[in-house]
C-alpha cells in the first residue's frame, strides 16, 4: 500500500471543518428523507404522492436529491474542489435534477408551492436533457 502525502498541506482549515459539518448535516437529512419515503411507501405504495407534514417535503418534491447534491458539494469543500469530485458532483446533480423534474411532473395533483429539487428555487435544465434521462 502506498500512501501519498501532500507536502503543501497545512492541516485541516476552516473550509474543511465547515465542509465536514455540512456533510454530516446533509447525510442526516438524506437519511431522514429516505426513512420517511420508506415508511410511507409501505402505507401508500411507492408511486403515490406522500404528504408527510415535513417542511422539506412540503416545499420540494424530492428533498432527498437536494441533500444528496448538497452532501457532494460539502465533500468538494473538504477536498478543495478536486477535478474528479467536482465533475462527479456536476454530472450527478444534472442527473438527479432531471429525475426530480420527471417525478415532480408525474404527480397527479399540481403543487404550485413545491419545486422539483431545491426548496424555493426552481432551477431546470433544458427540456431535451430531462427527456433524454
Amino acid at each position: 500500500i502506498c500512501i501519498s502525502v501532500d507536502s503543501h498541506s497545512h492541516g485541516i482549515g476552516l473550509q474543511q471543518l465547515f465542509g465536514m459539518f455540512l456533510w454530516l448535516i446533509c447525510e442526516y437529512g438524506n437519511y431522514s428523507c429516505h426513512k420517511t419515503l420508506a415508511l410511507n411507501s409501505k402505507k401508500t405504495g411507492p408511486k403515490k404522492r406522500i404528504n408527510t407534514g415535513s417542511y422539506l417535503f412540503n416545499k420540494s418534491s424530492c428533498p432527498h436529491y437536494f441533500f444528496e447534491i448538497s452532501s457532494w458539494f460539502a465533500f468538494n469543500l473538504v477536498t478543495n474542489f478536486s477535478l474528479a469530485g467536482t465533475v462527479f458532483m456536476s454530472i450527478g446533480a444534472t442527473i438527479m435534477t432531471c429525475w426530480a423534474i420527471q417525478k415532480h411532473e408525474r404527480y397527479a395533483t399540481p403543487a404550485p408551492q413545491k419545486t422539483p429539487l431545491f426548496p424555493f428555487v426552481d432551477i431546470r435544465p433544458p427540456r431535451f436533457l430531462v427527456e433524454a434521462m
